[in-house]
């Protein structure tokens, strides 16, 4: 139905039955978005030719992505800022799944930089047989619900939510474009071992930037001077893309982002997840504190007001406890394929599992 000649003008037929929602059109089970994806361009993306020096991003949607593309592209440039001071990030590290994208992709000399919001399965065949670099990047789902809420009420290309409820329950259920981000994020990480692969958080890139900059370098066999190292670092900073019309997407036309409506780059902190070390969780000062610092929060205090009723207050409740808990109870609450989805907490990565575990342990004294 969506053909190569789409264009984000085109209007929807809203009465294609093959039409999820609103802008959303499945295609093998992953919601691509009408004019922007071509289900016959992102079918042949298996078969391009990778080189060895390829490298992909790969993020769920409004996890780090265009902090990446920012990251890999100053690695690449040993520091030198004036890539990033001249081209959009989108331009530097261009997605694979947008419409047209294979012509250019031939046409890059190497090292070619690309991303994705893609599931594995639609990658490319030499991609999944070492060919080529793979990093993935992870971000805490709440933190992701969100970002991914306020994205949509100013992204063109995609509904506007009616409230957060409403985005809360297509968001549980993957009818957004990304599907659901355990499935996004368990399609890789189960298939890590076909690939040259690196997998990191968000978390981890919040809390030490520099440390996962050098792992990144060790990762894509980059040896960079110390001053060369600093400059990546800092430019990298949310401080300094926030400045930079380039990286923070207010270049972006109004047709694509109203930016009346809302800012790509909101807030440099994730809320994180809670660990135990060193605390007693169990304290009534450390449950009031948790309480209070997601009330002064200019996101969560709009999104959960206490007279908040439903699904929204639901989550509000269950932010506070550690996401493996949190992905135990949902099957409780959400049946059929959601809560099928959410029992797929073994695949959840070491990072989130431990700083669960750690906090499971003080919850059970409680």
């Amino acid at each position: 139905m969506t053909t190569s000649t789409r264009t984000m003008t085109d209007p929807l037929d809203s009465t294609d039955p093959q039409v999820l929602d609103y802008m959303l059109v499945p295609h093998r089970n992953f919601n691509l978005i009408n004019g922007v994806h071509s289900p016959d361009e992102v079918d042949q993306i298996q078969n391009w030719d990778i080189r060895d020096s390829d490298i992909f991003a790969v993020t769920y949607p409004k996890s780090g992505t265009i902090w990446i593309q920012q990251i890999l592209t100053l690695i690449e440039a040993k520091g030198d800022v004036t890539p990033n001071t001249e081209h959009l990030n989108a331009q530097r590290v261009p997605w694979i799944e947008l419409i047209g994208s294979e012509k250019e992709f031939n046409t890059t000399p190497s090292p070619r930089l690309r991303v994705t919001h893609l599931q594995y399965k639609f990658m490319p065949l030499a991609v999944r047989q070492k060919r080529g670099k793979v990093i993935y990047v992870a971000r805490n789902p709440k933190d992701v619900l969100v970002s991914y809420y306020h994205f949509h009420k100013y992204a063109a290309m995609l509904e506007t939510p009616k409230d957060f409820n409403d985005f809360f329950e297509k968001f549980m259920e993957g009818k957004v474009f990304g599907n659901c981000w355990f499935e996004h994020i368990k399609t890789w990480y189960a298939n890590r071992d076909n690939m040259n692969f690196l997998y990191i958080t968000y978390e981890e890139m919040i809390k030490d930037l520099r440390s996962m900059v050098e792992r990144m370098c060790r990762f894509l066999g980059k040896d960079l001077t110390e001053e060369q190292m600093a400059s990546v670092v800092e430019h990298s900073t949310f401080r300094t893309m926030k400045q930079n019309p380039q990286a923070n997407y207010k270049a972006v036309p109004d047709s694509l982002l109203d930016h009346n409506k809302g800012t790509f780059m909101r807030k440099v902190q994730s809320s994180s997840l809670p660990s135990a070390r060193g605390s007693k969780s169990g304290s009534s000062s450390s449950r009031s504190s948790s309480s209070r610092s997601w009330k002064r929060d200019s996101s969560t205090s709009t999104l959960f007001p206490a007279e908040r009723e439903g699904r929204a207050k639901l989550l509000y409740n269950l932010l506070q406890i550690p996401l493996l808990i949190t992905i135990l109870l949902l099957p409780q609450t959400y049946s059929g394929k959601r809560a099928q989805t959410f029992t797929h907490y073994s695949c959840i990565t070491p990072l989130y599992l431990q700083s669960s575990k750690n906090c499971i342990s003080d919850v059970s004294r409680l």
